[in-house]
């Protein structure tokens, strides 16, 4: 089974690993990986894997999609630019999705 072709364009020379349940993650570097959750096609989500600094692994969700609430602005649709940054509010991992890579805070 292929990726959804917009893994290619928001995140362009990714590698693409699946998990258990085989939803393809994208790995932005810096331990953050990140898998597209569509809902009726279009992208909804995003939920990005990465470590507690306790080395713990740990999940969140970014929101896309404006009707259902408080959501990201894609800024640059490939590769993949988000604002404001992202700050997971379990671990306190902070950072940007900047053309398609994870950025550090």
């Amino acid at each position: 089974m292929s990726e959804h072709p917009l893994y290619a364009g928001w995140f362009p020379g990714a590698q693409i690993e699946r998990d258990a349940d085989w939803l393809p993650y994208a790995d932005l570097g810096s331990g953050i990986s990140v898998a597209i959750l569509f809902s009726r096609g279009a992208p909804a989500s995003l939920l990005l894997r990465h470590e507690r600094p306790s080395a713990e692994p740990c999940e969140g969700a970014v929101n896309l999609d404006p009707g259902r609430g408080p959501a990201w602005t894609i800024e640059r649709d490939g590769p993949l630019t988000l604002s404001p940054s992202i700050v997971c509010t379990v671990c306190g991992v902070h950072g940007w999705i900047r053309e398609g890579r994870w950025v550090s805070a």
